[in-house]
């Protein structure tokens, strides 16, 4: 999956489905030593062309 991202070379990423927190716990150890993480604490966000990073990131919401 880290590589199919990589080639999008989208400057923010926002997981959607994972099946556990294990999964997601795994997938940001290894993305992180490639892009930013960022844990969100609210689960909203708002983006224009003009906020989106420079550097690769990865933005992780909480869910329910």
């Amino acid at each position: 999956m880290i590589e199919v991202l990589t080639s999008l070379k989208a400057p923010l990423m926002i997981p959607m489905h994972y099946f556990s927190t294990y999964t997601l716990d795994r997938f940001i150890s290894r993305i992180r030593q490639q892009w930013d993480v960022e844990l969100a604490e609210v689960p909203t966000v708002v983006l224009s062309k003009h906020t989106l990073p420079a550097k690769p990131k990865l933005l992780v919401l909480p869910g329910r």
